[in-house]
C-alpha cells in the first residue's frame, strides 16, 4: 500500500495543475487551449491571458525592417544601420523575421496587451545575400547598448572570429538571450553565430515533424521548430509570403521565449536550455533535432510549477 502513495500523489498534483493553469479561466495565469492552425497545431498552442507588466524588447539583427510591412501598430518598431549600410527595399528578410515575430499566436491576446509591451528593433547589417563579419558584429554591439532582452539572428557565416564570439559572450553576460538560425546548407560544418556557447539553436521541421532535407545538423542545436509553409503576412506580387527554412524556426522560438519573458522576466539562457531539455518532444537525433520539438503548452506549464 505504502507503495502506491509517492504514484497517487504526483498524480494528484499533476490535476491539480492542470485544473488551476489550464481549464481555471479565472486565474491570474490562465492557459486557455485553443484550436491553432500550421505552425502552432504541431506544438501543442496554448494562450495565455494574464502576464507580467514588463516591456520587452527584441533586436532583429538582419537586413532591416520596413514597418509598413511588418507588425500591427501597438508593437514599437525602431529602424537602425551599421555604418555603410542601406536599406534595399528588395531585401524582404529582416521584414519577414519582425513579421513572423510579432504575429505569430504566441502573442495574441484579447486585449493585444503583450504586442502593446513589445518593442522590436531591427539592426540592419547587411543585403540577403551579402552579410560581413564586421557588420554582424557591430549589428550586435548596437542590440547590446539598447539593451534589449532578446536578439534574433536568423542569419550566420561559416568562419568562426574572435570579435564575433566576444561579442556574443558580452551579450550573454549581460542576460541577453541570443537565439539563431542552424543554417539551411545540408552540412555538418558549424555556423556562427550559432555554435557558440549559451545560444538558443534553432532547426526546422516539416508538419509530420521531420527534418527538413537543407537542415545544417550538428551537435550545437537545442530545439526544433517548424520551417516548412511558415505564413506572414507580408504580400508579394499579390500574393501572401511563405516562407521555409531555420530562419522562419528561429523567428518562432523567438516569439515563444517573449511569451516566456513575460511570464518570468529574469529568464536567462541557461533557463531556457534547461526548459527546453526538459519539456521538447524526442523526435530523433540531438545532432538534427536538438532537444526535440518545442511542446509549448509543456513548456508554460512547467514556467508555472
Amino acid at each position: 500500500m505504502r507503495k502506491l502513495i509517492l504514484p497517487f500523489i504526483c498524480c494528484l498534483l499533476l490535476f491539480v495543475v492542470y485544473f488551476t493553469f489550464v481549464r481555471d479561466s479565472n486565474s491570474n495565469s490562465t492557459i486557455v487551449p485553443e484550436n491553432a492552425s500550421w505552425p502552432f497545431s504541431t506544438i501543442d498552442y496554448a494562450s495565455i491571458n494574464k502576464l507580467n507588466k514588463t516591456t520587452i524588447r527584441v533586436a532583429i539583427i538582419d537586413t532591416g525592417i520596413d514597418s509598413s510591412k511588418v507588425c500591427t501598430n501597438d508593437v514599437h518598431l525602431a529602424s537602425y544601420s551599421v555604418e555603410n549600410i542601406n536599406k534595399n527595399p528588395n531585401d524582404l528578410h529582416g521584414s519577414i523575421m519582425a513579421n513572423i515575430i510579432c504575429n505569430s499566436s504566441f502573442l495574441d491576446r484579447k486585449d493585444n496587451s503583450l504586442r502593446k509591451k513589445l518593442e522590436l528593433d531591427g539592426i540592419n547589417v547587411g543585403h540577403d545575400d551579402d552579410i560581413s563579419i564586421d557588420a554582424l558584429v557591430e549589428g550586435i554591439q548596437k542590440a547590446i547598448d539598447l539593451n534589449v532582452d532578446i536578439i534574433n539572428i536568423s542569419l550566420g557565416v561559416y568562419k568562426n572570429n574572435t570579435s564575433l564570439e566576444r561579442i556574443i559572450k558580452t551579450a550573454l553576460q549581460k542576460n541577453i538571450i541570443v537565439v539563431c538560425s542552424a543554417g539551411n546548407d545540408s552540412t555538418k560544418q558549424s555556423m556562427y553565430p550559432a555554435s557558440y556557447k549559451g545560444v538558443i539553436t534553432v532547426t526546422s521541421v516539416d508538419p509530420n515533424n521531420n527534418y527538413m532535407l537543407n537542415n545544417n545538423f550538428n551537435n550545437n542545436i537545442i530545439v526544433s521548430a517548424p520551417g516548412e509553409n511558415i505564413p506572414t503576412q507580408i504580400s508579394k506580387d499579390g500574393k501572401k509570403l511563405e516562407i521555409n527554412g531555420t530562419s522562419a524556426s528561429a523567428a518562432l522560438i523567438s516569439s515563444a521565449i517573449i511569451s516566456f519573458m513575460s511570464i518570468d522576466p529574469k529568464i536567462k539562457e541557461t533557463d531556457l536550455i534547461e526548459l527546453f531539455d526538459k519539456t521538447s518532444k524526442r523526435i530523433g537525433p540531438e545532432n538534427i533535432y536538438g532537444f526535440g520539438l518545442l511542446d509549448y503548452k509543456k513548456a508554460l506549464l512547467s514556467l508555472y510549477s
